[in-house]
């Protein structure tokens, strides 16, 4: 189809409205972009498999953050830069100042199991303890307040079936919601 197209995020900052997401390509493939106030600005090639999940803007720069060829990618001021982590699926990027934070979950080589963590300027925090069962935490959002680090997520219950139970984190320890 010529207008495929899907919006995932969307940041505002100084009454700019910014937009992640992408479009098909006429192979099929799926290419990165985000739109600043309706305007589009591609950031991959149609050869590329590529998506972004999310998006922030700070002062002149706008990050986006996704996937390139299945591999966790962000985007700042248009250049990709391949994020370093087994962890590809690539959920929300944030900013403290200058600290780059950003959550992630997959499965962990180092761990040899089911992940939940976030990075900050790089440097992986895992959330969760690994799960035999292949459940365990999902985190789905994140928060910096001063240098607390704030996620929210669920977990299974204890004999690893449904439900879930609600959970925030604080600093890394858990607080249980239900």
């Amino acid at each position: 189809a010529t207008n495929y197209a899907e919006a995932s995020s969307v940041f505002i900052l100084n009454n700019n409205v910014f937009v992640g997401g992408y479009k098909r390509a006429a192979n099929g493939n799926l290419i990165a972009m985000y739109w600043k106030n309706n305007a589009p600005f591609v950031l991959t090639i149609s050869a590329t498999n590529s998506t972004v999940i999310d998006i922030f803007a700070k002062g002149d720069s706008v990050i986006s953050l996704g996937f390139t060829d299945s591999k966790a990618t962000y985007w700042l001021a248009n250049t990709a830069f391949e994020i370093d982590t087994d962890l590809i699926t690539a959920r929300k990027v944030v900013f403290n100042g200058e600290d780059m934070y950003i959550l992630f979950s997959g499965f962990d080589t180092e761990i040899d199991n089911i992940a939940t963590a976030y990075l900050k300027n790089g440097e992986k925090t895992i959330i969760n303890q690994p799960s035999t069962l292949g459940l365990g935490i999902t985190l789905n959002d994140i928060f910096i307040s001063k240098n607390d680090v704030y996620l929210v997520g669920n977990d299974t219950n204890d004999d690893g079936n449904y439900p879930m139970i609600a959970h925030y984190w604080k600093n890394g320890k858990s607080y249980n919601l239900t």
